[in-house]
């Protein structure tokens, strides 16, 4: 099976009014949002399942394309569901195999990742207050290129907590999907 990079679409679809769809495209998830929603665009519009093709389309007549993507919100909207949910079981399975790992360093990852955060923030704390009391304002002039590190690193660990939270409040085995997207899912899933 062909892979395609469906993100290309998300400019064409926000120009014709389905900013959210084509925000979802072009988001973190695109690729599989895309490919599963792909098919049901490309049906919809008369043209193969490709995103040059689908793009070109929707680029050529807007006003098909509106009302193409109308005729198949139900449709569009059930696909974006199965993706998610996929992409949230084949999260849960990785946890899942973490869990039953007997390796430290496979369980562990996830509580180092928090640690590891909190102790650069400690060291980072006393070198800025060190470098305040010196007045050595070079070094506080560099915190600002520790930002992508410390918003990856607190979102890997927050989602990880938020995570491992909801895993003990339900146990390992089986639990369904919760939470308002869950229960979106889950709704969308069972139509």
């Amino acid at each position: 099976m062909a892979s395609f990079d469906w993100k290309t679409i998300a400019g064409p679809l926000a120009k014709v009014g389905a900013g959210t769809l084509g925000t979802l495209i072009g988001g973190p998830a695109g690729g599989a949002i895309g490919s599963a929603v792909g098919g049901v665009l490309a049906e919809a519009l008369g043209v193969p399942a490709t995103p040059e093709a689908v793009g070109g389309a929707i680029a050529a007549d807007p006003d098909a394309a509106r009302e193409a993507l109308a005729s198949r919100d139900a449709e569009i909207s059930k696909a974006i569901a199965e993706a998610e949910l996929s992409m949230i079981r084949e999260v849960n399975e990785t946890y899942r195999l973490e869990l039953k790992s007997e390796s430290w360093f496979i369980k562990g990852w996830r509580p180092a990742c928090g640690w590891m955060l909190c102790v650069v923030w400690g060291v980072h704390g006393l070198a800025i207050g060190l470098a305040l009391v010196r007045k050595d304002f070079e070094v506080i002039r560099t915190i600002e290129s520790l930002t992508i590190f410390y918003a990856t690193m607190t979102v890997v660990t927050g989602v990880a907590a938020w995570g491992r939270t909801k895993e003990k409040v339900q146990g390992v085995a089986g639990a369904s999907v919760g939470g308002l997207l869950g229960g979106l899912i889950n709704k969308a899933v069972k139509k």
